[in-house]
């Protein structure tokens, strides 16, 4: 097996496998996901504040004409776009997150699946998308694995990024492949 070929394919380098191998993410990793996490927060405040201006626009709206018996849509709209507005940003300033950002390690034999899914464009046509199966886990691949990387008996650890909630360690379901490592050749065939 060419462990250089992996990671090549996968995008990632020693220090990152040897940081997943201990259950941590390394300092490309975390910095990936710090800037991940501000530009989500950014999106989200922006998302806030956008609601607000909307809901002062139509209140001042409402104001001008002189009559809220006229203007019940524009009543209603402000009421549900102060409502989000006040809502993403009291939840974006002022709370903190539960939500963990863990790696997780699964071994076994890697299966190259693939699945034929309907176009969200047109319904009528579909596409084939490549997936890895290693257990009862499937990650959703953006590109085809090329022939001969991944052996079908062979045994892989996968280093995988989720999200747990602390409070029921359940997952979020939002993994990504961090890493990838042969260990072992598998039966023969």
């Amino acid at each position: 097996m060419n462990d250089k070929a992996l990671r090549e394919f996968f995008k990632f380098d020693e220090a990152e496998l040897i940081a997943n191998k201990n259950g941590k993410f390394s300092v490309k990793q975390q910095n990936t996901l710090n800037n991940f996490e501000k530009r989500m927060s950014g999106i989200n405040i922006g998302s806030g504040v956008l609601a607000l201006v909307i809901a002062v626009m139509l209140i001042l709206s409402i104001i001008n004409k002189g009559s809220i018996g006229s203007s019940i849509p524009q009543v209603i709209g402000s009421v549900i776009a102060l409502g989000i507005g006040v809502f993403i940003l009291y939840f974006q300033l002022f709370t903190k997150s539960t939500i963990e950002d863990v790696v997780i390690k699964i071994e076994g034999p890697i299966k190259v699946l693939e699945v034929r899914k309907t176009s969200v464009e047109n319904p009528t046509s579909s596409y084939l998308q490549q997936q890895l199966r290693i257990g009862k886990k499937n990650f959703i691949m953006d590109k085809d694995i090329p022939d001969g990387l991944i052996e079908p008996d062979d045994i892989y650890a996968v280093y995988y990024k989720d999200k747990i909630d602390p409070k029921n360690g359940k997952s979020m379901g939002t993994e990504a492949i961090l890493t990838v490592e042969w260990l072992s050749k598998g039966k023969a065939k």
